[in-house]
């Protein structure tokens, strides 16, 4: 489940849900949020059925052209981390591994590797989202 924040409190919902208020709030076409935003309508069209969810500059540009502060918290790979971060992609790896960070953890899988997990929100805090 995504989770948005609309209208200036936080509201656990779908992101699908939350850019459909949005867009009958500002009473607008997914063809003109789409014109506005630089993209294609297919791809507001893919946010709305939960397809996707878009990046974080889309976004921003989706927030300034409905005039409302939507937020997508999904998940996010320890590859993304690691280029937001400014880090080695192995550098996160081995910090997850160890413990030494707060931005996630590692799982070790019966086979041996390693699944990374990453916290949204203190990601987001730590890049300046």
């Amino acid at each position: 489940m995504r989770t948005c924040r609309a209208e200036g409190r936080v509201r656990m919902t779908t992101f699908p849900a939350a850019l459909a208020a949005a867009l009958a709030t500002a009473k607008m076409s997914q063809a003109e949020l789409a014109r506005r935003v630089g993209c294609g309508r297919g791809a507001i069209g893919a946010y709305l059925a939960g397809r996707d969810a878009p990046r974080p500059e889309r976004l921003a540009a989706i927030n300034a052209a409905l005039g409302v502060e939507l937020r997508v918290t999904r998940a996010i790979t320890a590859r993304d981390a690691a280029r937001g971060l400014g880090q080695s992609y192995r550098m996160l790896c081995r910090s997850l591994r160890a413990g030494t960070t707060d931005i996630g953890y590692a799982t070790r899988l019966p086979c041996g590797k390693y699944r990374y997990t990453i916290y949204p929100m203190v990601y987001m805090s730590k890049v300046g989202y």
